[in-house]
């Protein structure tokens, strides 16, 4: 998923955890009648709830699913499903007399069968769950059948950030999956480890289009309605699987020389020219540096609604809206379809590895065609790690290694993630770092890792004992300084914001003295407390006041030198009402609404 957005908010998906006790309790069921498993019941249930404690009650640890063939057919009216149908193989982990499936509460179950038999099934608590099997035994291989129409209901997040799963557009729907957001349309094992194979067919009402990963089968129209066919022979994690329903312009052009679908809705904000040459660029820049593509088609899905991007496999969904179907977000989604849906980490608490790596290599190619430096942009979203008394702060809270539920998706991840990694490539060397990567980015399909392979993996290829980087940056939830001091202008644009609200704030209502109030800006600053407001002057002209402010970043962990820097405003400029609205800007003449890289000085221009 993208990096939240400009430091202040980005949509972030974080999974809601259920006690495993209400996991059974019945609270209503479809299909025929079944009592509640007894103790011996769930032994042959297959563990009913996932082995990752981050995504639980999802999962099923009895079996593995290998393929799934859904055939789903869109309702237009409601933004839901008509009528599905999903068939899975799985494979037996254990010994089974029944099992369960993720399926989120506004899907409709009408039946199930399991290897061409009904089966009996209670569909409660997100879980269909089915028994009275004759033993299905390790090892086996089981076909399940689960007919099913429904509204889906998108899950929202604990954190207040947005929701996610099947989301409605103004003229269609799209999935947002990312952690455990699949099982909201199509019944499935939802969890990061179990990697499947799968075919969509998708049908829709004339006007609209269906559009998933892999490769594009063919579109035909049957009955009124346009039907779509979709088949994905890497496997993959449920959530970077997708559907999607809009009025799309489609494009068939292949994409640096790899197979290529782009579908870009009309309302979106985007042309389909434009998402293929950005989706060019991004892969002519990655593909050098982490070898062949992972998945045998590419593209774009840009659909006219909600608000994010995903790296749903080979082919990226984004929203519509500058910043999702940016450059940087081109970049990030595609570095995700090496890190993260092929490296893929096997528990949700190691998401780093997807989030960390893809905004590295997001932050890498925008100082390249930028200019910008690598360093500033590192330390930009390093410091926003530790920011805010709300819903971000992690320094001291939460570690890359265990980001707990609140942060999983939220900046520790992504943030702290590229700023481990920009450490560790000055510790090993520019060559050997891409070699790193290269290494990391060609895993076995189907596969799942855990991050101490994958420091060991950085320690065979560099020859060198990484336990110290790894100690102070994945295992510690100490903030740790940067390998690379940031520029001053860097230092002003991050505190900058703070100082503007603090002068907005003072102007509406300017009864205490100025230094007390521009003093609030250090309150709302949160990293490490390294900044001070020192001083706050005045000068005066016909009446007219203008405020020269002093301040400062004092030395330590974040910011490793002394900054003295100056803002400028005026009594009567209304502008600076807009407070951090206004942005940035820099002058070296104490301009007002203006920052100058030095301690002020009474200059009336």
């Amino acid at each position: 998923m993208m990096s939240p957005r400009a430091f202040r908010s980005r949509t972030a998906l974080v999974a809601l955890a259920m006690p495993a006790a209400l996991l059974l309790t019945a609270v209503g069921s479809v299909g025929p009648a079944l009592s509640a498993p007894g103790t011996a019941d769930r032994a042959l249930l297959g563990s009913v709830v996932g082995s990752d404690p981050y995504l639980a009650p999802q999962g099923n640890g009895g079996y593995d699913v290998t393929h799934y063939d859904v055939d789903l057919a869109y309702d237009a009216a409601t933004h839901g499903i008509a009528t599905a149908t999903a068939t899975l193989t799985a494979t037996a982990a254990k010994d089974l007399q029944g099992f369960s499936l993720d399926a989120r509460s506004g899907l409709r179950i009408r039946s199930v069968a399991v290897d061409g038999r009904p089966a009996r099934f209670r569909h409660t608590d997100d879980k269909i769950t089915v028994t009275d099997l004759a033993t299905i035994r390790e090892g086996a291989s089981f076909v399940v059948t689960v007919a099913y129409s429904g509204d889906p209901v998108p899950i929202r997040d604990r954190s207040g950030r947005g929701k996610y799963g099947w989301l409605a557009t103004p003229h269609g729907s799209v999935t947002y999956t990312e952690p455990t957001g699949t099982s909201t349309w199509v019944p499935s094992n939802d969890v990061f480890y179990d990697k499947a194979t799968w075919r969509v067919t998708l049908s829709a009402p004339r006007g609209l289009t269906g559009v998933s990963t892999g490769l594009f089968l063919g579109r035909s129209v049957d009955g009124g309605r346009t039907v779509t066919k979709w088949r994905m022979d890497t496997p993959i994690q449920p959530y970077i699987q997708t559907v999607a329903f809009d009025r799309f312009a489609v494009s068939r052009k292949p994409i640096a020389g790899i197979p290529a679908f782009t579908a870009v809705a009309r309302g979106s904000g985007v042309s389909v020219g434009t998402m293929h040459n950005r989706t060019d660029r991004a892969l002519r820049w990655l593909l050098p540096r982490l070898g062949e593509y992972p998945f045998p088609a590419t593209g774009a899905i840009v659909v006219a609604g909600a608000d994010s991007a995903m790296e749903t496999a080979g082919r990226p969904t984004y929203s519509r809206g500058e910043w999702n179907t940016s450059m940087a977000t081109v970049v990030h989604e595609q570095a995700h379809q090496w890190f993260g849906n092929t490296l893929t980490a096997a528990r949700a608490q190691d998401i780093w590895l997807h989030e960390g790596f893809a905004t590295y290599l997001e932050n890498v190619e925008t100082a390249e065609r930028t200019g910008r430096p690598l360093g500033d942009i590192v330390h930009e979203q390093y410091v926003w790690d530790g920011w805010g008394a709300k819903w971000r702060g992690q320094f001291g809270k939460v570690s890359l290694h265990e980001p707990t539920l609140r942060y999983l998706l939220n900046t520790t991840p992504y943030y702290r993630g590229q700023a481990a990694l920009h450490t560790l490539r000055h510790t090993v060397g520019d060559d050997v770092f891409w070699r790193v990567l290269h290494q990391l980015a060609d895993q076995p399909p189907g596969t799942t890792t855990t991050t101490d392979e994958v420091i060991a993996t950085a320690e065979r290829i560099s020859g060198q004992d990484l336990s110290e980087w790894a100690s102070q940056w994945v295992y510690s939830v100490d903030a740790q300084q940067l390998p690379e001091a940031p520029s001053h202008e860097a230092v002003v644009n991050q505190v900058g914001p703070y100082l503007l609200d603090a002068a907005s704030d003072f102007l509406w209502d300017p009864r205490g003295r100025p230094l007390a109030e521009m003093s609030r800006a250090e309150k709302n600053w949160q990293p490490l407390d390294q900044l001070d407001v020192t001083r706050v002057r005045t000068a005066r002209r016909s009446g007219a006041v203008r405020y020269f402010v002093d301040f400062r970043t004092r030395a330590g962990v974040v910011y490793p030198g002394t900054y003295e820097s100056c803002l400028v405003f005026d009594r009567k400029d209304s502008q600076i009402l807009l407070g951090s609205l206004l942005g940035v800007g820099f002058s070296d003449r104490f301009a007002p609404n203006r920052f100058t890289l030095q301690p002020c000085r009474i200059v009336w221009r």
